[in-house]
């Protein structure tokens, strides 16, 4: 299996693509009252700079957030990546969608190991009561 952006495999299926999160991953969040999916106010969390130019040298990487399902959206979070000297290493587009990728790198997901695992981190402890 080819994990370089220099040989996808055929039809797109994703196994060259890290897909990113914006929010918490790229950008520090920010806590305001009120969201405007155009206005991306935060700063680079610690270390996005060196990491996006390592990865980039092995993978397509693209970005996916809630923020991008509207063109105001894609076009803020472009802009801070521009302003940042960021947009340098999103070769894979922004997207409001999850994209075809080999890994997903996100701040409020969870691996999967089984039903198990995830009713007891979720507080069930197997007794399907929440």
């Amino acid at each position: 299996m080819s994990r370089t952006r220099k040989n996808p495999r055929p039809g797109d299926a994703g196994f060259h693509r890290l897909a990113i999160d914006f929010d918490g991953v790229l950008m520090e969040p920010v806590r305001t009252h009120r969201f405007d999916a155009g206005q991306c106010l935060g700063e680079p969390m610690p270390g996005t700079r060196d990491a996006l130019a390592d990865l980039s040298r092995r993978f397509e990487l693209c970005v996916f957030s809630a923020r991008a399902t509207n063109a105001q959206g894609r076009i803020g979070i472009a802009s801070w990546l521009r302003n940042h000297g960021l947009l340098k290493f999103i070769h894979g587009g922004i997207t409001g969608e999850k994209p075809n990728a080999l890994a997903y790198i996100d701040d409020r997901a969870r691996r999967f190991n089984g039903w198990p695992g995830v009713l007891e981190e979720f507080g069930t402890g197997g007794t399907g009561k929440f």
